[in-house]
């Protein structure tokens, strides 16, 4: 299961740890450079986990970063169970569903 809540709307909510308010970011209006983090050999393929990190700019100044996690296992199939979204500088409110990166 998922460490975080899925949001319909398509948005990423995070609370700001300094001033406690709540930042909405459209999934939309996100850009998303994901790399490949690590590599697992496993029995049926390879499995990555794709990394992205988000910097998001709260109106008090303080700098929320959020790095999601995708899970691709076996080789272009989508793990959901195992992706993951960390937050520093802030929390997790809700997240958009997460999908596998497209190159």
């Amino acid at each position: 299961m998922a460490n975080y809540s899925v949001n319909q709307q398509g948005q990423l909510v995070v609370k700001c740890s300094e001033c406690e308010k709540e930042i909405v970011e459209h999934k939309e209006d996100i850009y998303m450079d994901f790399e490949v983090d690590s590599t697992n050999d496993r029995s049926m393929s390879v499995e990555k986990i794709h990394s992205a990190i988000i910097p998001i700019q709260c109106d008090c100044g303080n700098e929320v970063q959020v790095t999601i996690s995708v899970c691709e296992y076996p080789e272009g199939c989508h793990s959901e169970e195992n992706d993951s979204i960390d937050v520093d500088f802030g929390e997790l409110v809700s997240c958009f569903s997460l999908e596998l990166p497209k190159y």
